[in-house]
């Protein structure tokens, strides 16, 4: 097992990364395209699809484990998995119209100047809820090819269509339809593996949903990924409501780097995640966490490295000089988001156990977060010691739960 997931990890570590490549050049090349202002919208319509797409990870994940550890037949699968499609398409509109409802206090709250962002990123929720799923399954057969292709195709996308537009408009809110075209593309290329992968989607009568077995999974998944989606979005979201809209767009520069250490071992949390589902065996178990635990620090202390040295040669390379009065502080915000992509290791693999504990962690984080930006919001500086600090704390929480639930 130790072997096939070194396999998968590096197999959906090209893909993987060849979407993050295509996401960190989307922003990098936007920053340089918009101005401060607008870069720090396009920062917030980002942190805002980041909260959008809590729900839509919950779904991958239930996908994932509930696959993982069941052999079906094909044809009785492939029936589930159309029947779950059609339950999507509903929620998929219930979303969108519970968004639209909401839309008016997000565009006031962050002070947006246009709802057109807003608007276009809403639409986005029509076919991202099965996207997700479809990637589920992927990872639930643990076909990590199919997954790979699914996320480059999708950063790639975004970079091509980011630029054109931006180069076009130079506005943040016509720049955000290349995300959407992005999640589209992907989209397409999931409802065609299905095609090829099975050779039916007829829903036959007999086929049975244990669906409070798929709403308790998916209610923890939700818990899990929010927490951590949270701590990714809340700082931009935050830096923009109180920063001017110079420093807001310093931040976002900062914060946009600083998740590329946060990005660049999440292959490793994803593959992790169904070898955890099905293994019983608590000392294989953490046999696996452990290795998994090794790459990942392993990557973000290269990250680091790189990010310590040399922080006002990446920022100039990357963004420019218009932000480079920020780059004192790539070390530290590097190191927040790389400690964030240990949090997210350990709570996929809690996610793949039984039980609650690590909700209660993360909730007590998001709040502790939510009020330091709030209390303590001066500068640029004092933000990124916030997001440090709480990173820590984070840590600490979330590791307190796998030493409770494992009984360590």
């Amino acid at each position: 097992m130790s072997k096939s997931f070194l396999k998968s990890s590096v197999i959906l570590f090209i893909g993987t990364m060849t979407a993050n490549a295509g996401a960190y050049f989307f922003h990098l090349a936007l920053g340089r395209i918009l101005t401060p202002a607008e870069y720090s919208t396009l920062g917030a319509l980002l942190s805002i699809y980041i909260i959008l797409a809590t729900p839509l990870g919950s779904v991958e994940n239930t996908a994932a484990k509930i696959i993982s550890q069941k052999k079906e037949d094909s044809n009785i699968l492939a029936g589930k998995i159309a029947l779950t499609n059609q339950y999507l398409n509903k929620i998929s509109l219930i979303s969108l119209f519970i968004y639209f409802l909401c839309i008016g206090l997000i565009y006031h709250y962050f002070n947006f100047t246009s709802f057109i962002g807003l608007t276009i990123l809403g639409f986005g929720l029509l076919f991202m809820f099965k996207l997700s799923w479809n990637r589920g399954v992927m990872q639930g057969l643990f076909d990590f090819n199919w997954l790979s292709i699914s996320f480059a195709s999708e950063g790639l996308v975004k970079l091509f269509f980011g630029i054109l537009l931006g180069l076009l408009f130079l506005r943040a809110d016509i720049a955000i339809i290349s995300l959407v075209l992005a999640l589209l593309v992907a989209f397409c290329l999931s409802i065609f593996y299905l095609k090829q992968k099975f050779s039916t989607n007829k829903i036959s009568k007999d086929i049975k949903i244990d669906y409070i077995k798929l709403i308790k999974e998916s209610l923890r998944m939700i818990v899990g990924i929010l927490g951590v989606s949270f701590f990714l979005s809340i700082d931009v979201l935050m830096a923009k409501k109180y920063l001017s809209a110079y420093d807001a767009g310093l931040y976002t520069a900062l914060s946009t780097l600083g998740k590329i250490v946060y990005f660049a071992p999440l292959s490793i949390a994803t593959a992790l995640f169904p070898y955890i589902s099905q293994e019983n065996k608590l000392a294989l178990r953490l046999k696996l966490l452990k290795k998994a635990l090794i790459m990942v620090c392993g990557v973000v202390v290269i990250a680091l490295i790189f990010y310590f040295i040399w922080p006002k040669l990446i920022f100039t390379i990357l963004f420019g000089e218009k932000y480079v009065f920020s780059w004192v502080l790539l070390g530290l915000i590097g190191l927040s988001l790389g400690v964030v992509g240990i949090v997210q290791l350990i709570v996929n693999y809690l996610l793949a156990r039984k039980g609650w504990l690590f909700a209660i962690a993360l909730g007590f984080s998001a709040i502790i977060q939510f009020f330091a930006y709030t209390f303590f919001h001066q500068n640029v500086s004092q933000m990124v010691h916030v997001t440090l600090v709480c990173s820590g704390i984070m840590l600490l929480l979330i590791s307190l739960a796998l030493f409770k639930t494992e009984k360590i």
